[in-house]
């Protein structure tokens, strides 16, 4: 992919992730960085309808819980291998498909955008209590990757100028994933 300009990066959210990929990478002969975005759990439940709602089950989406202790722990661990380097944090809210209106929508983007953000400014904070202990730098500024395609559809220009003014990182918007 390199030769051709393109890159790969990786969604990470669990703690072996990041065992399995250093495991990995040890039994190469030319070990390689991954640039990685962190996938945030924006804390909604999503309910599955199976055969027309006949069965339904509650799940959680993928993501790490931005819960502040556990999430720094989580970042020390991530900023301490040899094989990632952090690119950005990613955050796809599912409940935005049962949006209803523009407003709604515009709401729950400010919402990813929040969440992104918040991770960001704890990386941050992780960051500069590792000082150079940092294995990987982390590519800076951070990409804030946020979106589903209904709050990709809410963001206009004015919304965006609105969320961008106090980023801990860059802003990427993406429709649905």
């Amino acid at each position: 992919m390199g030769k051709h300009g393109g890159t790969v990066r990786i969604l990470l959210d669990h703690l072996d992730q990041v065992k399995f990929l250093e495991e990995y990478e040890g039994m190469q002969e030319h070990p390689k960085t991954w640039s990685a975005f962190v996938k945030i759990d924006d804390g909604h439940k999503y309910v599955h309808c199976i055969l027309s709602c006949h069965i339904a089950y509650n799940h959680r989406r993928a993501g790490i819980p931005l819960e502040p202790e556990s999430f720094k722990a989580f970042m020390r661990r991530v900023f301490a291998s040899p094989v990632i380097s952090v690119f950005g944090f990613y955050v796809h809210a599912g409940n935005t498909y049962g949006s209803t209106s523009l407003q709604q929508a515009t709401s729950l983007l400010t919402g990813e955008v929040r969440l992104a953000n918040d991770a960001a400014a704890l990386a941050l904070e992780v960051q500069a209590e590792l000082g150079t202990s940092v294995v990987n730098d982390p590519i800076l500024p951070f990409v804030l990757s946020v979106g589903t395609t209904p709050t990709a559809h809410a963001a206009n220009a004015e919304a965006k100028l609105q969320m961008t003014s106090m980023l801990n990182g860059k802003l990427e918007l993406h429709a649905g994933t």
